[in-house]
């Protein structure tokens, strides 16, 4: 799941991944290495967010290309096995390497019932900035007012996923959440 920059500078990448597929996987840190587009090569690979026992999953950079927004939690994907579910959040660290994580928590639903927070995956951030916010496009399976609620107390397995958006500032601070509360993005098939 590498991601370009939006300048075309620089490529994110799940690293040092413990699993053994490659998509699907416990444990991955987040490395950023720069790109020279005029003659193909990679330099100065360098980790951004050593995930300890973590797993960091799909890098999206923000419009301006100096921050990275990314899954993390205890796998790579939502659903695996025959009845596992990844528990996932969103975060952000500038690719530098200097700032971060920073936990994205309204955005992620940190305010849910506990059985539909941590099932935050796939950030992709719109590559253009609007009214001083960095719009990330994600996919979750958390039910969805009275319209789509899981019946079991499984919302990974009993919903479909569907997109949410969230407004992120476009210049985050450590120890301040910079994200604001996802929204449905109406108009989808809800079964």
């Amino acid at each position: 799941d590498p991601s370009f920059s939006p300048d075309g500078t620089h490529l994110a990448f799940a690293s040092h991944i413990t699993g053994s597929y490659p998509v699907e996987y416990s444990r991955g840190d987040l490395d950023v290495a720069d790109f020279d587009p005029a003659s193909a090569t990679f330099t100065n690979r360098h980790t951004i967010v050593n995930a300890g026992s973590s797993a960091v999953a799909f890098p999206s950079f923000s419009p301006d290309s100096s921050w990275v927004f990314f899954q993390m939690g205890d796998y790579s994907r939502a659903k695996y096995g025959t009845d596992s579910v990844g528990h996932d959040d969103h975060y952000v660290a500038d690719q530098a390497g200097t700032t971060g994580p920073i936990l994205l928590a309204n955005a992620s639903g940190a305010n849910l019932d506990p059985s539909q927070q941590h099932l935050s995956y796939q950030p992709t951030v719109n590559p253009i900035s609007v009214g001083g916010y960095s719009w990330v496009v994600f996919v979750s399976p958390r039910d969805y007012g009275n319209k789509m609620a899981s019946a079991n107390g499984n919302p990974t397995y009993d919903n479909r996923k569907q997109l949410w958006v969230a407004a992120v500032d476009s210049n985050p601070t450590p120890g301040t959440d910079p994200s604001h509360p996802a929204f449905h993005l109406s108009g989808q098939d809800l079964t």
